[in-house]
């Protein structure tokens, strides 16, 4: 049950346009997320949501380019305290590392979350440019550290805002004490103040159209043209493999984000689409890199053949973008948007729209 009112979201939304100080180009969007055992529920919903975010962000008015990362915490005396992804534009592998993580550990409060913020503030790699909207999600259920020798949370907020990095903490539950400190960070950091009493894993967002779905991204899949050294063709060809294991929603999700990425698989390494932007020419291609059957084609007959590919791709995502324009009219009659995805991406679209910021 989600415990915010969206009315303040709803408002700023309503009032923005052609008033706004700036558009922003791009989002750095970091979530600082507690992965011990009492977040297990919140950890599923992020891996299941990740896609609705980005796809969410990516179809905002200004339509900005969009990078992730991940700091996972625990505590001193756990597994790890924090594990680390830097900041990347490659959604597909942003997944993977978000899909690995598993709630285990904790039993006790408070969490390494000053260490966890510190980190994420400091040592990711933000880009400078006055149109990037940098933000940070702190997801946990419980407070930091203020017993241990460290910089605290308010000062880490106080810097975060100096670097013009917005913070918007998310309260998973009730905790009286981390309730206080979230507040507290999000006014320090001029962020939202969210809570979400517990993850809501109920909802289906299933319709009649994603076994078509579900059939076209694999017929996608096997015109996906890996291209590189063999470790990168191989992560071309998982990161489709991971796709196939994805839920009906998530799927159509990752489908519409990489309709609006103009990509069939996130990242480098998919030589269509590599070529297409001008990181690969037609006179580069270096055939040991191209997949096995390709190899012995002279440059005339393999340009043929990635031509046929690219047409028969471009087919293919005509019928996926009319399938996923049905499958929204079908998810609007059945419920209306609510939830930890449509929560975060309302607030990034919101603060999208902020001028007050230096």
């Amino acid at each position: 049950m989600l415990r915010l009112s969206l009315l303040p979201l709803v408002a700023a939304l309503a009032t923005s346009g052609s008033a706004f100080a700036r558009a922003y180009s791009e989002v750095e969007a970091c979530f600082v997320l507690d992965t011990t055992g009492s977040m297990s529920a919140m950890i599923e919903t992020a891996k299941e949501k990740v896609w609705f975010i980005a796809n969410q962000i990516v179809n905002a008015r200004s339509r900005p380019g969009l990078k992730l990362c991940l700091t996972a915490y625990r505590d001193r005396g756990d597994e790890y305290i924090t594990r680390r992804l830097d900041l990347t534009d490659d959604i597909d592998d942003f997944y993977q590392h978000l899909s690995e993580l598993k709630a285990a550990g904790g039993g006790d409060t408070p969490e390494s979350v000053n260490q966890a913020l510190l980190e994420t503030v400091t040592l990711t790699s933000w880009g400078q440019q006055p149109d990037t909207l940098r933000v940070i999600f702190l997801i946990g259920d419980a407070p930091p550290h203020t017993d241990y020798d460290e910089p605290q949370y308010k000062d880490i907020a106080q810097l975060a805002w100096n670097r013009q990095i917005v913070i918007n903490p998310v309260l998973v539950g009730s905790h009286a004490a981390a309730r206080a400190i979230w507040q507290d960070i999000a006014a320090t950091a001029e962020g939202e103040n969210l809570r979400i009493a517990a993850p809501d894993t109920s909802r289906v967002s299933s319709t009649p159209v994603d076994q078509d779905l579900i059939a076209l991204n694999s017929r996608m899949g096997r015109l996906i043209v890996p291209y590189g050294q063999p470790a990168v063709r191989d992560a071309v060809l998982a990161k489709q493999d991971r796709s196939e294991d994805l839920s009906d929603a998530a799927l159509a999700d990752r489908l519409s984000f990489n309709l609006r990425t103009g990509r069939v698989v996130q990242g480098s390494g998919d030589l269509i689409h590599d070529m297409d932007s001008g990181l690969v020419t037609a006179d580069a291609i270096n055939a040991d890199w191209l997949p096995e059957g390709m190899r012995s084609m002279t440059e005339a007959e393999l340009l043929l053949r990635l031509g046929q590919i690219r047409a028969e791709r471009q087919e293919i995502q005509a019928l996926v973008a009319s399938l996923l324009d049905e499958r929204r009219v079908l998810l609007d009659k059945q419920r209306p948007g609510e939830g930890f995805e449509h929560l975060v991406s309302q607030v990034i679209v919101q603060q999208m729209s902020r001028s007050d910021h230096p």
